[in-house]
């Protein structure tokens, strides 16, 4: 996971993208986060912000401000955070071997849908999922010397375009409000 985070620092540094900005890590060998997401407990996952706070702040000495919103979770718009940037950055993270899957926001899976001079193999990696507006959520691929790790289930084929309609339906909405509060497997659609 740290190889996997250097290379795309470094990446993203060629590219002029700005730093990377670390949430919650996965341990090195599982185990609880200090933040409790269940999600992150096999050592292969990470959150990384879409860009900067909006505030500054001094890691280590203040907590951290939210990270930005590039959706609203309500209408389903791209915020003013959004940009080439941020889908370049998904596209270089998703585009490295190692990775398995991105979780995004589903607003964001269809932006990046609708933009035609970025698509390609690298989205299939790209899934919609609840929340992630305001992080993009790395789930790296099993190491081949772990035995004891279990792969996920394969993606289905395709660069999973063509079937984003059901996030944006009432089912979604009626399924968001019976999985509960906001959180990191759960929705906050109204």
């Amino acid at each position: 996971l740290v190889a996997y985070l250097r290379s795309l620092a470094a990446r993203s540094r060629r590219e002029k993208l700005g730093p990377l900005y670390v949430g919650d890590m996965g341990q090195p060998r599982g185990g609880p986060t200090p933040t409790g997401h269940r999600s992150h407990q096999n050592g292969l996952d990470v959150d990384l912000w879409y860009g900067p706070p909006a505030k500054p702040w001094t890691p280590g000495k203040t907590p951290a401000p939210p990270a930005p919103s590039v959706a609203d979770l309500r209408t389903h718009k791209m915020l003013p955070a959004w940009g080439p940037r941020v889908a370049r950055l998904i596209e270089s993270a998703a585009q490295d071997p190692s990775v398995d899957r991105i979780f995004v926001n589903p607003a964001i899976k269809r932006a990046l849908c609708q933009d035609q001079a970025r698509r390609g193999p690298w989205l299939q990696k790209v899934r919609p999922w609840w929340g992630h507006q305001d992080h993009l959520h790395v789930r790296l691929r099993c190491p081949a010397d772990n035995p004891d790790c279990n792969e996920a289930q394969p993606l289905p084929v395709g660069e999973g375009c063509d079937n984003l309609d059901w996030w944006f339906s009432e089912d979604a909405r009626t399924t968001a409000v019976k999985r509960g509060p906001p959180g990191e497997n759960a929705p906050t659609i109204p």
